[in-house]
């Protein structure tokens, strides 16, 4: 089956994907398309969050998806976090040390939370 990306959430510089079925070689044109339109479309400086609840699955090629997503939002001053990643698949993120531990969040509520206050603190500091 691949994935299915949907927008669950899009404000300025935040947007949450809505990630279903396996991450895997299936995904990769679809996904890195995905990708890329965001990236072109949105400022500099995004988040974006993966809501992984629906994914049962991820291959060294779903792997190499989120590190090349993560390298390519880096690139523009941006983060990436995984929120709802099941036990399974959190397991082989971790393994891969594909990203740090504070980029992984328990759901997508908690990572609004670190987003905001995030942006809080740039607020603070103007």
């Amino acid at each position: 089956m691949g994935i299915v990306v949907k927008i669950k959430e899009s404000r300025t510089n935040y947007i949450v994907l809505e990630l279903f079925g396996k991450l895997d070689g299936q995904a990769s044109e679809q996904f890195e398309k995905v990708i890329d339109e965001i990236l072109n479309e949105k400022p500099k400086g995004i988040t974006l969050t993966f809501d992984m609840a629906s994914v049962d699955y991820i291959s060294s090629m779903g792997i190499r998806l989120i590190l090349l997503t993560r390298k390519k939002i880096e690139q523009h001053n941006g983060k990436l976090l995984l929120a709802h990643v099941q036990k399974p698949v959190l397991h082989v993120i971790e393994l891969a040390k594909v990203l740090p531990s504070w980029s992984i969040f328990s759901g997508v509520k908690e990572a609004d939370a670190y987003f905001d206050s995030i942006q809080n603190q740039v607020k603070e500091s103007d």
